[in-house]
Order: C-alpha cells, then sequence, then structure tokens
C-alpha cells in the first residue's frame, strides 16, 4: 500500500514539473524596461537585474532586460528609481505600482541604499524588482502571507533576501502564470486593433 502511493506521488510530481517545463519553454518573454539613474551604479543595476531574472525564473518568467528604443514598446515594464522621497509619500515603502492601471513601477532608491549596505544593495533591489513585477504579472495588488510577496518584510526576511533565500509562496506561482496569460491575451488583442487615420 505504502509502495502504491509513494508511486503514484511520484507520477503526480513528475505530471506537474512536466507542466511547468512545458510552460516555462512557452511563456512569453516578459519586457522590462530600469531607467538609469546617477545615485544607483551600473553594477548595482546589472546585478539586480540579474538576480531578479533567476528569482522570477523560479516562477518560470523569463524576463529580457530592454533600454533605448525597445523601451517604447507598450508590452514592456517601466521601472523608475527615484531618490529624495518624501517622508509622507507611503511612509516604510520601498516601490509602489499600479497593475490594474499600468505598468509603470517606481521604486524609492533612497530608501533601498538606507536600510542596507552597500554590498546588499543588488540583493534587496532585486527582490524589490520582483515584488512589483509580480504585482504587475497578477494584475492586482494583493500580498501572500509568507515569503516574496508578503506586505512587509520581517528581520527574518531580510536576513533570507541577504542570502537569496527569500522564495515564492505557492499560490503566486499559479497566479502568476494565470496573470501572464490573461496579459499576453490583452497585449495580443491591443497589438492587432485597427489602426485607423483622419484625413484632414
Amino acid at each position: 500500500m505504502k509502495i502504491l502511493i509513494v508511486l503514484s506521488f511520484v507520477q503526480v510530481l513528475g505530471a506537474a514539473n512536466t507542466a511547468t517545463a512545458a510552460w516555462r519553454t512557452s511563456a512569453p518573454e516578459v519586457l522590462v524596461c530600469l531607467d538609469r539613474i546617477a545615485q544607483a551604479s551600473t553594477s548595482t543595476t546589472y546585478l539586480a537585474q540579474s538576480e531578479a531574472s533567476k528569482l522570477l525564473a523560479r516562477a518560470a518568467v523569463q524576463l529580457a532586460w530592454v533600454h533605448g528604443s525597445r523601451c517604447q514598446s507598450g508590452a514592456a515594464i517601466q521601472v523608475h528609481l527615484t531618490v529624495q522621497t518624501p517622508d509622507n509619500l507611503m511612509p516604510g515603502a520601498l516601490a509602489i505600482c499600479q497593475p490594474a492601471a499600468r505598468h509603470d513601477i517606481r521604486v524609492f532608491y533612497d530608501r533601498v541604499q538606507s536600510i542596507v549596505s552597500p554590498a546588499h544593495e543588488p540583493h534587496l533591489l532585486a527582490y524589490v524588482l520582483v515584488h512589483e513585477i509580480v504585482h504587475i504579472l497578477e494584475g492586482e495588488a494583493r500580498h501572500s502571507p509568507t515569503g516574496i510577496m508578503k506586505a512587509q518584510w520581517t528581520p527574518e526576511d531580510y536576513a533570507a533576501i541577504a542570502a537569496g533565500k527569500l522564495t515564492f509562496a505557492p499560490e503566486d506561482i499559479e497566479l502568476v502564470r494565470n496573470g501572464m496569460i490573461d496579459r499576453q491575451a490583452r497585449l495580443t488583442a491591443s497589438a492587432q486593433k485597427p489602426r485607423t487615420e483622419t484625413v484632414r
């Protein structure tokens, strides 16, 4: 009886892994355009982008960091790093976005810098980027009780971030997958809309 249960579990796990692998290979790339600012060194942003890509790959999301003219694509998520954040603007928040309204993310980079050492800036920036990108992909401003998508990270979470060990809650994997399907359908529909010209 135990052997049958184990075999059934292995079969289910194998089917789930196969489905995830199929999704990973068929899922479209998510374009992300990150603003450059003087206060954030190129090495910091490069390391943060690389780590963010690896973190989201765990959710079968392929990020493509774009620059220049590709940032003008309507499909690109726009990330703005800002400094001199007013104290009364969402106190305690490290970033904001409006998933239902647009694809813009604003990271309060001065706050990121203020709570970690320069050596840990790339790690924290990566997790902040991932948190907000997932909001965009899920299409809603919900939070999970644990993991990357918590509303507020605890000291233990920050320690896990520094070690690269803070992960997604299982529900976020599914929500991201469903959200990306909906998002791709909207982008495709938008691209297929007929364009008309007004003749004067």
